[in-house]
């Protein structure tokens, strides 16, 4: 009960920061509106920065390919708006959550992909992308090594889009940037945490960067999404 209180104390004092702000106080009736059950799964909307949201809404995306590390809402945002999509998730029983919405699909190559258990302890740093680790105390001991690697099974420039919203993502951007091609699009969301870019950056150095920074659905935050645009090459 105290923390169904604290998160609506939370929320109500999130909203009036939002409409007290005026660069996000046009975001706050579809902030308010995502706070219904479901709203993400139903709207079909990714879990991303609303600006970002935005921008991709513009983009043309039917028939794209798009690779995707963390499911959910966003899985369901590619397909419907026509783009054939290779969703890894690490989490079985959100899985199968997600499987509920996709109703065999023909568009979606989806992967349940578990950490596996170390057989020993390791320490390692959550910002390396050697490491394959999550920051998150849960997989202290874990390898999403196998998860990371599913994106190696493509050819260097094959996807339009990658989205790294799921575990262990330093070693997702190590892996994600050479299969985007030239043009396209590399998505990282909660950018904000400085950790991801600390042993990374040089990896994005072919990619232009537009951040987008603000509210989101459901959460009663403010983070960071950063959209990374890979530059044209010289043929």
């Amino acid at each position: 009960m105290l923390n169904f209180l604290g998160r609506l104390i939370q929320k109500f004092k999130f909203g009036i920061m939002l409409c007290k702000r005026h660069e996000y106080r046009r975001h706050l009736p579809v902030w308010l509106i995502s706070q219904l059950p479901n709203y993400m799964f139903i709207k079909r909307i990714p879990w991303l920065v609303f600006d970002a949201i935005t921008y991709l809404d513009n983009l043309i995306i039917e028939q794209i390919k798009v690779f995707e590390y963390g499911s959910g809402a966003s899985t369901l945002y590619w397909l419907k708006r026509g783009a054939k999509c290779v969703s890894v998730e690490h989490d079985p029983q959100w899985a199968l959550k997600v499987q509920k919405h996709l109703h065999n699909s023909k568009n979606i190559d989806y992967r349940v992909i578990p950490p596996q258990k170390e057989l020993k302890f390791v320490e390692h740093s959550y910002n390396d992308p050697q490491a394959y680790t999550s920051e998150d105390c849960r997989y202290r001991n874990f390898s999403f090594e196998n998860y990371v690697q599913q994106i190696d099974e493509f050819a260097d420039g094959y996807f339009d889009i990658v989205l790294i919203d799921g575990r262990a993502r330093p070693s997702c951007i190590h892996h994600a940037c050479s299969k985007v091609r030239s043009g396209g699009l590399l998505i990282i969301d909660n950018a904000d945490r400085e950790y991801y870019y600390n042993k990374t950056a040089f990896y994005l150095n072919d990619f232009d960067k537009i951040s987008f920074k603000g509210p989101g659905p459901s959460d009663p935050n403010i983070w960071q999404t950063d959209i990374f645009i890979q530059k044209t090459k010289a043929t």
